[in-house]
């Protein structure tokens, strides 16, 4: 009942929900520290580096090394709403 009512209500999966929110972090702390990536995906959920990268550019449409070298945050990409593309979440 709490996965139909959160779904409903957020748009999302909670399984959605904590994905966004761990390659949130991870995109904070790519940005904030010099950390190795190993060592920023492993604390947020990811062990093993390829699924990291593979789930960061499915998210943010950039690899984390872009992602880096970009120097900030964006935020993450939404879900196409009906056959459009993905676009950037906006902030207020």
């Amino acid at each position: 009942h709490f996965h139909r009512v959160f779904t409903a209500m957020t748009g999302e999966t909670v399984a959605d929900a904590v994905r966004r929110a761990r390659l949130n972090r991870a995109a904070i702390l790519l940005v904030a520290t010099r950390d190795p990536l190993p060592q920023i995906a492993a604390p947020c959920g990811y062990p093993r580096g390829d699924s990291f990268a593979r789930a960061f550019r499915g998210a943010f449409g950039l690899t984390p090394g872009q992602a880096r070298a970009r120097a900030r945050v964006l935020p993450p990409l939404l879900a196409p709403q009906r056959g459009g593309p993905p676009t950037h979440a906006t902030l207020y």
